[in-house]
């Protein structure tokens, strides 16, 4: 039983393999850390509705610009969830204020990243797992 849990939303799968790889190099990647990601954000809103019952403590970084929808279409569909425990890190090639400013009025983001993940970024991320720097 997994009790935390990092889940990648992006259309690129090759950002999903570097921010794993990274997130492996820090260390965040762990015994007791569950780590998903999905290419399509539809599968990937699947299943978080799937398990949005679970006392995990979730982390979800989330791109801005796919195909199917966006992240902000994501965000949309979460926030009917009434979700407990998890919080969203906007991770995205948009350098768009406007994107991060509308990222911002969304109660689930906590952070607002541009790719690729860096130290930064993997540091807070650890913060909300409950990890040391």
């Amino acid at each position: 039983m997994f009790c935390k849990s990092i889940t990648i939303i992006d259309d690129d799968p090759i950002s999903i393999i570097l921010s794993k790889k990274l997130l492996e190099k820090y260390n965040v990647l762990t015994d007791g850390i569950q780590f998903n990601s999905f290419t399509s954000p539809i599968a990937g809103l699947d299943f978080i509705k799937a398990h949005k019952n679970e006392e995990t403590l979730n982390i979800l970084l989330l791109d801005i610009n796919m195909p199917e929808m966006s992240g902000f279409e994501v965000l949309n569909e979460l926030s009917k969830l009434n979700l407990k425990n998890f919080n969203v890190f906007m991770l995205t090639s948009s350098i768009s204020d406007s994107h991060r400013d509308t990222a911002y009025e969304y109660e689930l983001v906590k952070k607002f990243f541009r790719k690729p993940l860096l130290e930064e970024a993997i540091l807070e991320i650890n913060r909300y797992l409950g990890f040391k720097e």
